[in-house]
C-alpha cells in the first residue's frame, strides 16, 4: 500500500509537470495537440522516473539505472500513447484539454503502477 500511495504522489507531481508543459506547448508555442501532448508526457515521464527510482521503490533491485530507465520508458510508451489518444478524442468531443488530460491520467494510472511495481522495480530475490 505504501508503494501505491507514493506512486500516486509522484504521479500527481508528474501530472502537474505534464499539465504545465502541455499548456506551454499549446498556448505559448502553438504546437498541435498530439505533438504537445507527447512532448509533455515525455517530460513528465522523466521527472517521475527519477522520483520513483529515488523514493517510491526503495527495495534493492539487481537492474542498473540504465536498465530501469529503458524498461520504464518502454512500458510507459503504451500508457503515453493511450493517454495521447484519449486526450485527442476527449478534446474533439468538447472537453477542455486539462480535463481530458486528467481523465486520461486516471485511466492509465493502474497500467503504469502494475508495470512499475511488479515488473520494472521487482525486488531482487537472493
Amino acid at each position: 500500500m505504501k508503494d501505491f500511495i507514493r506512486f500516486c504522489i509522484v504521479g500527481a507531481f508528474g501530472f502537474t509537470v505534464n499539465a504545465a508543459m502541455l499548456t506551454f506547448w499549446l498556448k505559448l508555442v502553438g504546437l498541435p495537440l498530439i505533438l504537445a501532448s507527447l512532448i509533455s508526457a515525455e517530460g513528465a515521464f522523466l521527472c517521475t522516473f527519477i522520483l520513483h527510482k529515488r523514493w517510491t521503490y526503495t527495495a534493492p533491485v539487481t537492474k542498473t539505472g540504465r536498465q530501469l530507465l529503458v524498461e520504464f520508458h518502454g512500458s510507459a510508451w503504451l500508457g503515453m500513447l493511450l493517454s495521447t489518444l484519449l486526450i485527442y478524442v476527449l478534446v474533439r468531443a468538447g472537453l477542455h484539454f486539462l480535463v481530458a488530460l486528467a481523465s486520461a491520467s486516471v485511466i492509465v494510472l493502474f497500467w503504469n503502477f502494475i508495470w512499475t511495481k511488479f515488473y520494472i522495480w521487482r525486488p531482487s530475490v537472493e
